[in-house]
């Protein structure tokens, strides 16, 4: 049914990830939940002396601050400092538990959204002075680190993308050759079989 040489076009869809859809001061106060649900389980009495009521507050439940949160310059200063307290903490007193998947979903989502400024102090990274990740690398979930943001003229999401690459002589049938998921923001022609670029 396929005829060899014969023509193939390959064309894509999106594809949503199943997590909600986060700011970014979301996605770090989200993962800082995670991170500390996630060494509870696994080290429940390690956390008494570092948990404070302020971090039940904060990350006691499931993260809803919306585009506009009330103080969100006191917010993006105390979500940092206590991520970064966290992470030095298991650093240094839970190595056993630092490839945690929480753990390390914190870990990259807080280098992605913060930079540590001369005083030694977490800043939040803007564009114009520390720079935002590209959409190839920044994680958009704590619960999924492999999905990616993506835009494609007026669609936007967050997830991946699926190729589906069929034959198209006009004379014979269309049979589907090949199908490949990749991440979002991969474009069409490095997700075609044989390409040397190709990612699986």
């Amino acid at each position: 049914m396929v005829r060899e040489r014969g023509r193939q076009r390959t064309d894509s869809t999106h594809v949503l990830a199943a997590v909600r859809d986060l700011t970014r001061l979301e996605l770090v106060t989200e993962a800082m939940r995670a991170a500390l649900e996630e060494l509870a389980r696994r080290a429940p009495h390690e956390l008494v002396g570092l948990v404070t009521e302020d971090w039940g507050k904060r990350c006691g439940r499931s993260a809803r601050l919306g585009k506009n949160p009330s103080k969100p310059k006191t917010r993006i200063k105390e979500t940092g400092e206590d991520a970064r307290l966290l992470l030095r903490y298991v650093h240094r007193y839970l190595p056993a538990l630092r490839d945690g998947e929480q753990v390390q979903a914190l870990r990259q989502i807080f280098v992605q959204n913060y930079f540590i400024d001369a005083q030694d102090r977490p800043k939040w990274r803007e564009p114009e002075d520390a720079g935002w990740p590209p959409s190839a690398v920044a994680i958009v979930s704590p619960y999924d680190v492999s999905a990616r943001y993506a835009r494609r003229g007026e669609t936007r999401w967050k997830g991946f993308l699926a190729h589906v690459t069929e034959t198209c002589d006009p004379d014979t049938p269309s049979v589907i050759t090949d199908v490949t998921t990749t991440k979002a923001p991969v474009h069409d022609t490095k997700a075609l079989p044989g390409h040397p670029g190709q990612p699986r």
